[in-house]
């Protein structure tokens, strides 16, 4: 665990230093932050952005992923999980794994009841999600478990992972201003050279693919209610669907549990406020509008999934 912990410090520490580094550069070359008419409101706009990004940061670093807690603990009731409210049969974890993490999934055949109370073998904790996974690097389960990210020092999970959604998609406005900014100052002298822009350009860009398609999978994550373990979980199936022969789902279901509309709207609510409306699921309206979306996804004619 020393060795984690040194690795948390380390990434904490490279993350202030290539923030700090990109900032240098954007001001010092001739970008729009210093040279035109709008400077300060460019300033203001991106500094406002940068404190957002360092807000949603330490968010993110300081929350609570879900932590899993021991029987017979008071505590709070299990993390909120759309998951389970769109597909109430998923397959559950055998009880007797040795490893929450590699643990082998079993076709549910029983009951809700009877697969409650699980009780992880590494550090006792219950299991009462299906999506509860233990995390090798902080040692605990984690109900709605995504992923453990370094460079945040915190596990990804139920309670927490809309605050991840919201940091990568100022993460990404962040990378992008940065990306526009070095553009400006592409096409005009500088007594450094031009070649420095483009220098800082090079990485920039790369750093906007990363994160565009980090915030675009973390949002759809979150608006349909799961995890990417459970996405990936769906894609080693299919494989072995395919070597047995089995009939496969379509790209759509394979990524998608195909949440109603009301619970999309639910989930985006949570996304950007953290509140969870419960007239979003309830409304008969919503009822036929998720339906007719549907319908036009998926009908005799033709189906996008």
């Amino acid at each position: 665990m020393e060795s984690v912990g040194w690795r948390h410090a380390l990434a904490h520490c490279a993350w202030w230093f290539f923030h700090i580094a990109g900032v240098v550069a954007v001001f010092v070359l001739p970008s729009d932050l210093r040279i035109g008419q709008a400077v300060a409101w460019n300033v203001w706009l991106f500094s406002i952005v940068l404190s957002l990004n360092i807000f949603a940061h330490y968010a993110v670093r300081f929350s609570d992923p879900g932590w899993a807690r021991p029987p017979g603990s008071i505590g709070k009731p299990p993390a909120a999980s759309s998951t389970t409210a769109i597909s109430p049969h998923m397959p559950q974890f055998n009880a007797a794994a040795t490893d929450c993490e590699s643990a082998t999934l079993w076709t549910a055949s029983s009951t809700a009841d009877s697969t409650s109370q699980l009780l992880c073998p590494q550090c006792g904790c219950l299991r009462r999600l299906p999506t509860t996974t233990h995390c090798r690097y902080c040692n605990r389960c984690v109900e709605g478990f995504d992923h453990h990210c370094m460079w945040l020092g915190v596990c990804v999970g139920a309670r927490n992972h809309h605050l991840f959604a919201r940091y990568t998609l100022v993460q990404t406005t962040v990378v992008l201003l940065s990306f526009h900014y070095t553009l400006t100052a592409c096409g005009r002298p500088s007594p450094y050279g031009y070649i420095w822009a483009y220098a800082v350009l090079t990485p920039m860009s790369l750093l906007v693919l990363i994160m565009s398609f980090l915030t675009v999978i973390h949002v759809f994550l979150v608006l349909t209610g799961q995890t990417s373990r459970q996405v990936m979980q769906r894609i080693r199936w299919s494989g072995r669907g395919t070597r047995t022969g089995a009939q496969q789902p379509g790209v759509g279901r394979l990524f998608s549990p195909h949440p109603s509309l009301g619970v999309v709207l639910q989930n985006g609510t949570y996304l950007l406020c953290g509140v969870r409306p419960v007239w979003l699921v309830q409304g008969a309206w919503l009822h036929k509008a998720s339906g007719w979306v549907e319908h036009v996804l998926d009908n005799r004619f033709y189906s996008c999934c």
